[in-house]
């Protein structure tokens, strides 16, 4: 007895020992937890942990990437993809730097400077005259990795992503480790497509930089780009628990939680968007989505409304509201004249070129029992894009007008 009892000390004191050296480690130095992400009514739960993702995924984690998201329901209110996600332009916002400062040679540093003082004196340099300033420096020196990240950053404002890709990649090529780079190509990727090549670089900038929120939320980029929503959701967090006032973080927070179908989270996290940003319409058209979706029309309708009143240009919040005024039932918000004055407004913002807001024109003809050219209207659509549904449709409105439809919507 006394020989266990001696153990059961010996025992006691070293934990006792180890208690009192853990205690004085986290006095030296405690290593505390990222800061929740801040609660909009009603609270939100505890922030999931960081994706798995932070390692290279195996193929049983990789998203099919090759299989597009579900297209919406045929009346949803729209989020299209130019829309979605809340993208920063490549070069801007906060982010961390290379551990080994870029290469900036005398030719580069004239470049910089010259566009800097264009930018001082409110004359800022023209997309392409951006793009001729950094390919003459290129062309003189092709393995500068700082000269090729400029020249696809002027690419990519002038509008030509492809060619932005490719010089980010090079410059990739050149410092595979400045975080900058590897997040500005992933956004370019992410944009033209390439989501495996623009993972890869999310995956290597956070590896050089844990702390970049700009890196997680392009990574969230990817994976709704991909229709991985769980998954962009946990990046999107992580983000805003970086920046937790950034309101472009929390923006593509809420439409991750619309994606994945739950539109009383994306209330939540838009409602502290426009906290932030009170007249932003795209937040306002995004919360208006949610809305619509928990049958909420009254709070979905004074969105809209805002929306197009703080941008009367935004063609998708007009869209929107045509189709609340054509389908709803609720007899107090079928105003089909307001149906078909926003979807005119959408169409001509748009110059008729979008195959979904002429489609939305037509159901607004068919609200106010135009079929001929709810027809019409259908077929120009159809000629832009073919799809099933556009078609399904026509053959609804030959339908209505080969029966005479009159009196109530059907």
């Amino acid at each position: 007895m006394s020989g266990l009892g001696g153990r059961r000390v010996g025992v006691w004191a070293l934990l006792l020992a180890l208690a009192v050296c853990a205690a004085g480690l986290s006095a030296a130095g405690e290593v505390k937890p990222l800061e929740p992400l801040p609660e909009p009514k009603p609270a939100q739960p505890e922030p999931v942990a960081p994706p798995r993702a932070w390692q290279v995924p195996t193929e049983e984690e990789t998203p099919a990437w090759a299989a597009p998201p579900a297209e919406p329901g045929e009346w949803r209110l729209r989020v299209p993809e130019e829309e979605q996600p809340r993208a920063e332009r490549p070069g801007t916002g906060a982010e961390a730097s290379p551990k080994d400062p870029p290469v900036v040679s005398a030719l580069l540093a004239e470049a910089l400077a010259k566009e800097e003082k264009a930018r001082r004196e409110n004359s800022p340099l023209k997309p392409q005259e951006t793009v001729a300033l950094y390919r003459a420096v290129v062309v003189a020196e092709p393995n500068n990795a700082e000269a090729r990240y400029r020249l696809g950053l002027a690419l990519a404002r002038a509008g030509d992503p492809k060619s932005a890709a490719s010089e980010l990649e090079r410059a990739v090529v050149l410092a595979p480790e400045d975080p900058r780079i590897l997040t500005d190509y992933a956004t370019v990727a992410t944009q033209i497509g390439s989501l495996e090549k623009a993972l890869d670089a999310c995956l290597r900038a956070h590896q050089a930089a844990p702390n970049s929120a700009r890196a997680c939320n392009a990574l969230g980029n990817v994976y709704l780009a991909g229709g991985n929503h769980e998954k962009a959701v946990e990046a999107y967090s992580l983000a805003v628990q970086h920046e937790p006032r950034n309101a472009r973080y929390i923006h593509n927070l809420g439409r991750a939680h619309l994606s994945g179908a739950n539109p009383k989270m994306a209330v939540d996290v838009l409602t502290e968007v426009l906290s932030l940003e009170p007249t932003c319409a795209e937040a306002l058209n995004d919360r208006a989505t949610a809305f619509r979706e928990l049958k909420d029309i009254e709070r979905a309708l004074h969105d809209l409304h805002n929306a197009v009143s703080f941008r009367p240009d935004f063609a998708l919040a007009h869209y929107n509201l045509a189709l609340i005024y054509a389908n709803d039932q609720d007899i107090v918000h079928c105003q089909r004249f307001k149906a078909l004055e926003h979807a005119q407004s959408a169409v001509k913002l748009t110059e008729a070129k979008d195959p979904q807001f002429l489609m939305g024109l037509a159901e607004a003809y068919r609200a106010n029992h135009q079929y001929e050219k709810s027809i019409e209207t259908a077929r120009q659509a159809i000629t832009l894009d073919p799809r099933k549904d556009y078609q399904e449709q026509l053959s609804r409105y030959q339908q209505l007008l080969q029966k005479g439809f009159v009196g109530k919507t059907p």
